[in-house]
């Protein structure tokens, strides 16, 4: 089976000799632990929904060797796009119903599936979008 339906991010961080050989569906905490402890040696993870507002915080860690445009003005020098559309949250945990159709069945089948197959995925971005809003605050 393919693993990248199933808990890919854990996977990807864990690399190939570690991430890619773990069965379908025997992704543990150990390995959510292993992903979550590479990525806290980042010295920053930004959510793309929060990617434009970062602008400060991703040229402070790029340093002043990369010019991404930072200034007073919303979106600096090359008018970065300072806000995305929001994730739909219900569609992300498959919180919605079928319009009936056998192509909402499908839709519906399909994510409930998908999120089934991708626990600590979902845990690891939990944690990411946690880690940003806290150090925001």
């Amino acid at each position: 089976k393919a693993g990248y339906f199933n808990n890919y991010y854990v996977r990807y961080f864990l690399g190939i000799a570690d991430g890619a050989p773990i069965p379908w569906d025997e992704v543990t905490e150990d390995h959510y632990e292993a992903a979550k402890q590479i990525l806290e040696s980042f010295d920053l993870i930004i959510p793309m929904d929060h990617l434009g507002a970062a602008l400060p915080d991703l040229q402070c860690a790029v340093g002043d060797n990369y010019d991404l445009g930072v200034s007073a003005a919303p979106g600096g020098r090359y008018d970065w796009p300072i806000s995305w559309p929001s994730s739909d949250e219900a569609l992300q945990r498959c919180e919605f119903k079928s319009d009936g159709t056998t192509k909402g069945d499908e839709r519906l089948e399909l994510c409930q599936l998908f999120k089934a197959h991708n626990e600590w995925d979902q845990k690891l971005w939990e944690w990411a979008l946690t880690r940003w809003e806290e150090r925001r605050a």
